[in-house]
Order: structure tokens, then C-alpha cells, then sequence
């Protein structure tokens, strides 16, 4: 049994599937019946929480508790998003007389590629840090971010060159100094929320990380420290001493000598008896 579920019986096996989900999760059942197999301990387990981690912002049956893949991706796509909305709506591509932006260059969106494998960047798609990629118009022409339309009320526009670094200073600005509260998680669920820079979004992301990896480490350097204690102490109980055995095994060398040479002896004693009442008969 493994887990209380019986998995060999006589010539009769069951056996472990894993399978992923259809809400992005994976799982391990049995078989025979399709039900979870309910890992208590071991590797698999661990591979499981590690998959479907998703921290505190876990949304369904598949998801775990603990900080895994699922959750450092959703920090990772809140990260891009919030990061595109910013680059999205902080150079001016239009203003009105008074310097008032009206439209925004859209300088990084998701990475769209058409059957002849060419890229396009759509904006107003959702941006993710696996698609976030920079606008083919800004690779093509980085000075275009320079170059702003004048909207003047009359209806026409005037297209000027400016020397103005009112827009990159605020995009600096929300960057490294305007706080922020940003809701972390999926589309499901966002139970996480963060105060702060998106400078300092980073350095609590790289911290989290760096905590978890040095905590999982040091699990793993105790565990194996435990394995090996335990497996030397199987051996000190389960140990062959060479000398002794060698020793056992010419004392029982000797004995079965000596156990020969009395068969032997017995055998040419009978011989002489049964020789001797014959010739007497």
C-alpha cells in the first residue's frame, strides 16, 4: 500500500499518472480510479508544491500554499504589466498648446508574431513578463520618443522637435519614486498587495527569492545530514566485520574437515564389520 491505497495485489498493479490541468496546475493520481493519490511526504510531493505553489494567492483545488513556480510567475507578470502600463502612458506622442499630453506612445507591448514569423507588439493586449517586448516602431526609430504633435483647437497639428525632458523625468519619477500599491496574483485571485516604488517591488521580489532558495537549501543540507546519520547508523548494526567472518568461516572449514574425515572413518568401519560377519556366515 502507498498511502492507503493498495497498489500491488498478487499479479494485479496499479500505478501513479501524472497529468496536468486544465487550470494550469499538475496532479498525481492513481489509475485505476482517477483519484488523487495524496502525497503526504517524499519527492513527488515536494515537485508538486514546487509546481503549484502560488503562495497566498492560491485560487483552486491544484494550487498550493507554498511560494513555487505559479507564484513567482504571477510576481513576475504583475511586474510587466505594471512596468508596461508605465512606459505605455509617459511619453507624449500628442499634447494640446499648453503641453498637456493627450496621446501616449505605446513603446512596449505583447509579442505577436504572423505566419511568416513576423513580430508586431500589440499594446492593448495583455502584457506578460513571457510576452512583454519592445514596440518595432521605437527599434526602428528611438528619437521618435523626441518628436511631439502640437493639437491646437482650430483642428490641425503641428509636429515639433522637442528639447523638453519633462516626459522621461516623469517616467523616472514613477519608477524609482512614486509609491504605488500594486495587487499581486492570476486573473483568480490577488489576496497579496504590495505599497511601494517599483524599484522596491524588484528588491522585495529578489529578496523573497533569495529567502526562499537559502530556506530550501538549508532544509536539504539538514535532510541530507539526517539520511546519512540514519544509513550509518543501518550500517553499524548491519555490518560484516571481513576479519571475524573470515575467522567463522575457517572454524567452520575445520568443522566440516573433521566432519568429513568422521564419515569417512564410519564408512570403513562399517565396511570392516559387514566383511567380517559375512566371512564369519
Amino acid at each position: 500500500t502507498l498511502n492507503r491505497h493498495q497498489c500491488i495485489k498478487g499479479e494485479k498493479t496499479d500505478k501513479l499518472v501524472f497529468q496536468e490541468n486544465r487550470n494550469g496546475g499538475v496532479s498525481v493520481n492513481w489509475g485505476s480510479d482517477n483519484q488523487d493519490a495524496g502525497l503526504e511526504n517524499g519527492i513527488l510531493k515536494a515537485s508538486l508544491e514546487l509546481i503549484n505553489g502560488r503562495g497566498v494567492n492560491a485560487a483552486n483545488d491544484s494550487d498550493r500554499s507554498e511560494r513555487g513556480f505559479n507564484y513567482y510567475q504571477d510576481v513576475l507578470d504583475t511586474f510587466a504589466n505594471k512596468l508596461a502600463g508605465m512606459l505605455n502612458s509617459s511619453i507624449a506622442e500628442t499634447i494640446d498648446e499648453q503641453g498637456n499630453g493627450i496621446k501616449y506612445r505605446n513603446l512596449v507591448g505583447e509579442a505577436e508574431y504572423d505566419s511568416n514569423g513576423n513580430l508586431t507588439v500589440n499594446a492593448n493586449r495583455n502584457v506578460t513578463a513571457a510576452n512583454i517586448s519592445v514596440s518595432e516602431s521605437f527599434i526602428r526609430d528611438p528619437s521618435q520618443i523626441t518628436r511631439v504633435t502640437i493639437s491646437h483647437p482650430n483642428g490641425y497639428g503641428e509636429e515639433i522637435e522637442s528639447s523638453s525632458n519633462q516626459y522621461i523625468q516623469n517616467l523616472k519619477t514613477q519608477i524609482f519614486d512614486e509609491k504605488h500599491e500594486i495587487d499581486i496574483g492570476n486573473a483568480y485571485s490577488r489576496n497579496e498587495k504590495f505599497t511601494g516604488t517599483l524599484n522596491d517591488f524588484v528588491i522585495d521580489f529578489t529578496g523573497k527569492n533569495a529567502s526562499d532558495v537559502t530556506y530550501a537549501k538549508t532544509k536539504y543540507e539538514q535532510s541530507e545530514s539526517y539520511s546519512n546519520e540514519l544509513q550509518n547508523n543501518r550500517d553499524s548494526v548491519t555490518n560484516v566485520s571481513e576479519t571475524k567472518e573470515t575467522m567463522n568461516m575457517l572454524t567452520f572449514n575445520k568443522a566440516f574437515q573433521a566432519a568429513a574425515k568422521m564419515m569417512t572413518t564410519m564408512d570403513e568401519l562399517l565396511d570392516v564389520v559387514i566383511n567380517q560377519i559375512g566371512a564369519l556366515g
